[in-house]
Order: C-alpha cells, then sequence, then structure tokens
C-alpha cells in the first residue's frame, strides 16, 4: 500500500497552514517568553521522544547564524542513527527553488520572471494561444489559471510518458498545457502542480539546459549544498528512508516506483541535508535583506512578495505574524515532510523536516508558528 499519492496534497497543507498561521493558534495561545533556540531545543526534544517519527531535523536561525539540530533512525525498526550528511526530500518546498532557478536567470538578463509561454516556447503558444500569455511568474505565484493535479486521483489521469528525462518533462508539459484554464491568467491564485511542470520545461527550452543541471548550477553549487532530484533511499551512503501512517503503523515507504514521477520533478523533488536546507534558507533570508549578492535584492524581493493582495508570492506563501511578513510553505511526498518560513523584519528562519507524512509531522506547523510568533527587540524596520 503506497502513501498518499504523491505531492501529499500540497494545496490543501498549504492553504491549511495559510489560514493556521494567519488565523490559528499562535494568535490566541500564550507562549512561553523564550527565544527561537529555546524552543528549537525543547521541541527537538519531543520529536526525539515520539515514536511515530523516525527522524527529523529542526533549525533556527538569522542571515548570520543558525542552529541545526537532528536526530533519529534511519528506517523504523532498524538501529542505524542518521548521521549530519543524511538526505531529507523536501518535496513542494523545492518549488521555491526553481523560482529561484529563473530569478538568477532574471538578474543576468538569460530570461525575465516576466517572460511568456510564446516567448519562450513558441510553438507551444501557437497550438495552445488560450496558453500563450501566461508568464513564468504567474505559473511561480500559482495565478496562471492551471488546474491543481494535486490529488491522487487527478494524477492517475496523466498518461505515462517514455523516453529519457528531459523527453518526459517536454511530453508532460505539452499534456499539461492541453488541459483547460480553471480561471484567466493572473486573475486568482490557485495552487497548480501542473504550472510547474510547464515552468521547469519552460527553463529548460528556454536555456538549452536540463533541469538537473540549472538546479545544480544556479542553486546547489552556489551555495555548496549537498543535495539533487530523487529519493534519499537510492542515494549512496545510509540515507533516510520515507515512511507514512498505514492504519495506526508508521510503515517505511518500499514499494519500486519512487512517490514523486519524472514527469513532476520540478513541481518538487529535491533531497538535501539538513545543513544544505539550512544554507538554502539563510540564503534567501540574507538576499531579501540585501546582505547577499546570491539573489539581486529587488528580485528577492519579488520572489517574496504576493502578486496580489490574499495571493501567493514566487515560490512561497506569504502571511503575517505579530505584525511581520512571513514566505512559509509546506512540502510532503507522502513518505517525508517539510515545513519552512523566513521573515526579512525579524531577520529569522525556521524549519522542520521529517521522514514521516501524515500526522505525526503536523506538530511541526504549531511549533514553526511559535518560533516565528516570538517578539525581536532588534526587529528590522
Amino acid at each position: 500500500m503506497r502513501p498518499t499519492y504523491f505531492l501529499l496534497g500540497a494545496a490543501t497543507m498549504l492553504c491549511a497552514s495559510t489560514a493556521t498561521l494567519a488565523n490559528g493558534p499562535a494568535a490566541e495561545v500564550e507562549r512561553p517568553s523564550t527565544t527561537p533556540e529555546g524552543l528549537a531545543s525543547a521541541f527537538a526534544t519531543q520529536l526525539s521522544e515520539d515514536p511515530d517519527v523516525p527522524a527529523f531535523a529542526i533549525a533556527v536561525g538569522s542571515c548570520k547564524s543558525i542552529d541545526v539540530q537532528m536526530g533519529g533512525l534511519r528506517k523504523v525498526g532498524g538501529e542505524q542513527q542518521i548521521g549530519s550528511s543524511a538526505r531529507f526530500n523536501i518535496g513542494s518546498n523545492a518549488k521555491s527553488m526553481l523560482a529561484t532557478v529563473a530569478a538568477r536567470l532574471h538578474d543576468r538578463g538569460v530570461l525575465s520572471l516576466d517572460s511568456t509561454v510564446e516567448e519562450i516556447w513558441p510553438e507551444a503558444a501557437q497550438k495552445h494561444p488560450d496558453k500563450a500569455d501566461i508568464t513564468l511568474a504567474q505559473l511561480f505565484a500559482h495565478s496562471s489559471g492551471m488546474p491543481a493535479f494535486d490529488k491522487g486521483s487527478d494524477l492517475e489521469r496523466v498518461p505515462p510518458f517514455e523516453g529519457a528525462k528531459q523527453e518526459i518533462r517536454r511530453a508532460a508539459a505539452e499534456w499539461f498545457l492541453m488541459q483547460p484554464l480553471e480561471t484567466t491568467p493572473g486573475e486568482a491564485t490557485s495552487y497548480s502542480n501542473a504550472g510547474y511542470v510547464i515552468a521547469g520545461y519552460l527553463l529548460e527550452h528556454g536555456t538549452g539546459t536540463p533541469l538537473e543541471t540549472l538546479l545544480e548550477a544556479e542553486v546547489f553549487e552556489p551555495l555548496a549544498l549537498d543535495a539533487s532530484l530523487g529519493e534519499p533511499r537510492h542515494m549512496t551512503g545510509a540515507q533516510p528512508w520515507g515512511h507514512y501512517v498505514s492504519g495506526d503503523v508508521v510503515v517505511a515507504y518500499e514499494e519500486a516506483d519512487p512517490p514523486i514521477p519524472p514527469f513532476l520533478e520540478a513541481a518538487g523533488n529535491v533531497s538535501l541535508s539538513p545543513l544544505a536546507y539550512a544554507r538554502y534558507l539563510q540564503a534567501q533570508l540574507c538576499a531579501l535583506n540585501g546582505e547577499s549578492d546570491f539573489i539581486a535584492p529587488d528580485t528577492a524581493r519579488r520572489l517574496h512578495r504576493p502578486t496580489k493582495e490574499g495571493g501567493s508570492a514566487l515560490g512561497w506563501g506569504v502571511t503575517e505574524l505579530n505584525g511581520a511578513p512571513v514566505s512559509f510553505h509546506v512540502g510532503g511526498t507522502g513518505d517525508f515532510t517539510a515545513y519552512a518560513a523566513l521573515s526579512g523584519p525579524l531577520d529569522r528562519l525556521a524549519f522542520a523536516i521529517l521522514n514521516v507524512g501524515g500526522a505525526p509531522a503536523q506538530q511541526s506547523l504549531q511549533w514553526l508558528i511559535e518560533v516565528m510568533s516570538l517578539p525581536d527587540t532588534e526587529a528590522r524596520q
């Protein structure tokens, strides 16, 4: 029995998290007077004692420093502890990495975030004129009007694609472009994995460079990240297995088929070590505050700014906690879960990544709210 299909209802998780972050317990529950580091230490102890969480990594930090804590078992029922190089799949949290690739290309004038389907892939625009004016930014901000394709019942309608990975991704992008729009592009925000499949191939087609190479050249290599596409269990070293809940029992995902198939990788299938994820989020935070040349400050602010009131940013959800804007995202593959948040004015970031999907991972959201809601007497104005 496989876990909840592919990206684990990422749209539902993200929407629910938005509501909780904006209106939920963080605004109502009296929190202890403490620090982000204190909350992290207490939560790490809580996770290490939870039998339904095989392994975890959490972090809090700023542009200048970061504290990462991790622990647990590579696979439930085993005895092997994870090490510092253990990789966790962050699912849809990798959407921000695809947007970051585009942002860095935008900064160098290779492609614009406002480039349209017609400008990048004219033959596709000719076949699908209703999609011709959709921009990369709209695809990244879930305002393209493309359908969600975030549930098993939808993804099971996608036909099999043959060939090498690039051929599969092109065929998938062509197939998704055939699907009817749900809203007029630019009018509404509606989470869409289909949009990211199309955006991923637009970047490949527009640069003539495979997705793997783009991620490596624009994100992994500049930040020296221990990261790659794919699920951890097939990588070298003693990597964590993913887990899901079957009945009342946490079991390892041992199916031959990967939770995320090749055609969907642009929508989120990066695995990386906790230290690598910490560096990535730190680079986002520093760029957002103009303290890094990884992304130009104006471009970084655009990545983290909603394209419309109440909408998404580019690869990020956005809300407000205690008067400070917070960029956040929730990702899952069914057998891994990732929560991440950062705030420029607070100069603060936090994440929790676990090798289990479903209910055991959901406690991380409340922790994330508590960390990001703490006041900061040195907050940026």
